[in-house]
């Protein structure tokens, strides 16, 4: 517990909103924990203008995203800015491994993008759907409760491993479970337009992923790739489809070529960084939680 306290109070310290505004973000920290102990169940959390988040005990992601805003400050604020500019609404969005749907939920309800989200955990893919539904956007999100991967078929996936279960291997003891899994490649042939701005958030999978989408990712209607974690393997793959490693200043909403690729970084890849930076700077502003970004 006391553990859990010091990594939050460093999450808060550290943020670039809850730096801002930490009085406040105590105070939904505060509220949470008690919130949490009387109601054990989960609650509908008012989150980025109109937009909430169905969040319960124990979802780190969720919670961080009440206590600051924005759980992963410059991943979530750039999805924010590229599509909350000219055209706003007419964007498409890629969220693999969505997880609860906190990236789908920004792109779809505040930005009014089209999602296609792939999250390949029963329960997992439960508290989605939730969150697409309690925000009234299940006309422009496309949820599949499936693995994405090389090739199609069916795969192992732990199950016991909470927002970390992964693909699990034949040595794995604990409990598991069979889900289909999809190339992208074959889920997008049909597309008119292929999906802006995508996030890839599988937990060792991502060199299949990519596999699986070689020739998407060489089409230029994909601008971002948001890809948590990579290797050597995976960075000389993005830099073949023609992506570039970068990182995004929020505030200045800049885009600079970025050095930090590895497998500890969410690393950020873009087709054209002048191109991609000119629209999140049209793009109009949003509050989140007091702070203007």
């Amino acid at each position: 517990m006391i553990q859990d306290f010091k990594r939050t109070a460093e999450f808060i310290r550290t943020h670039p909103i809850g730096g801002r505004t930490h009085r406040s973000c105590w105070k939904r920290w505060l509220q949470w924990q008690l919130g949490s102990r009387l109601l054990p169940y989960p609650v509908a959390l008012p989150w980025i203008a109109d937009a909430c988040l169905m969040t319960e005990k124990g979802m780190t992601g969720a919670t961080g995203n009440w206590y600051c805003g924005l759980h992963e400050f410059a991943d979530m604020a750039l999805l924010l800015h590229f599509f909350g500019g000219p055209g706003e609404g007419e964007g498409s969005f890629l969220d693999i491994g969505a997880n609860v749907g906190s990236y789908t939920v920004l792109a779809s309800k505040v930005c009014g993008a089209r999602s296609l989200a792939f999250e390949p955990v029963r329960e997992t893919f439960k508290r989605l759907i939730r969150n697409v539904k309690i925000n009234k956007i299940e006309s422009i999100v496309e949820a599949r409760q499936l693995a994405v991967g090389g090739k199609s078929g069916t795969i192992r996936f732990t199950a016991d491993q909470d927002t970390t279960n992964q693909v699990a291997d034949q040595s794995y003891q604990g409990s598991v479970f069979e889900v289909g899994v999809v190339a992208l490649d074959e889920v997008l042939k049909s597309k008119a337009r292929l999906p802006s701005f995508w996030k890839i958030d599988v937990e060792g999978f991502k060199l299949a992923v990519l596999k699986g989408a070689a020739s998407s990712l060489r089409n230029k209607d994909v601008q971002v790739v948001l890809l948590e974690g990579g290797d050597e393997e995976i960075d000389s793959s993005m830099r073949s489809y023609g992506f570039k490693s970068a990182e995004y200043d929020v505030f200045a909403r800049s885009l600079t070529p970025s050095g930090a690729e590895g497998p500890s970084n969410n690393n950020l890849w873009v087709r054209a960084l002048e191109r991609v930076q000119s629209r999140c700077r049209a793009a109009r502003e949003f509050d989140i939680f007091g702070v203007r970004i």
